[in-house]
């Protein structure tokens, strides 16, 4: 048996909800996500305020998904997706790719052009930060550095560049890199003089 739709405007920037409806108004542009009516029933019969609810792609799902803003997405996520381990060897191209270049002493974030394309095709909001834990090998819980990339300036730029900054990087220590698993392929990859 079909589920019932309903079509969501929302402010891609903010998530904000603008509108609900049966069907997609004229006057909306593309920023609109066709969602179950039963996921926004407390919306539509006036229960619950659309301001506090919000509408953002997911990058789990790879879809649009209106959620109240106080539930967290984590139950999509297994604990091996939230404790990811970048392995360091590749079996394709990869959507993110995490280089640390011992010549240049930096650390280089790339993002693969598919992805790229993907995210900026369908216009989702960008404002998400990827973190990545730089810890002894294996073992998660010895953790040397934090690397923070801004999704937005990182498909802008292709690439962001960390500067080596620890001991543990002088030192050419073997570590391992982990992450919270968003998309689909990542890579590690270490650079030796």
């Amino acid at each position: 048996m079909a589920k019932d739709k309903a079509y969501v405007h929302y402010n891609r920037s903010t998530g904000t909800i603008l509108n609900i409806s049966p069907i997609i108004e004229e006057n909306w542009d593309q920023d609109y996500a066709e969602v179950d009516l039963e996921d926004v029933k407390p919306i539509i019969l006036g229960l619950e305020s659309p301001k506090k609810w919000i509408a953002e792609h997911s990058l789990v799902s790879d879809q649009v998904e209106v959620r109240r803003k106080t539930d967290y997405i984590l139950k999509k996520l297994t604990v091996k997706d939230m404790l990811y381990e970048i392995p360091t060897s590749s079996t394709g191209s990869a959507d993110i790719i995490v280089i640390q270049d011992f010549t240049r002493k930096f650390w280089k974030i790339l993002i693969g052009d598919h992805l790229e394309n993907q995210l900026l095709n369908k216009k989702v909001s960008l404002k998400h930060e990827l973190a990545f834990s730089v810890t002894e090998k294996g073992n998660p819980n010895i953790l040397y550095k934090s690397l923070l990339v801004d999704l937005e300036q990182l498909i802008k730029n292709h690439y962001q560049v960390i500067p080596f900054s620890d001991s543990f990087e002088q030192e050419k220590l073997t570590v391992s890199v982990y992450t919270k698993k968003e998309f689909s392929a990542y890579y590690y990859k270490r650079i030796d003089e």
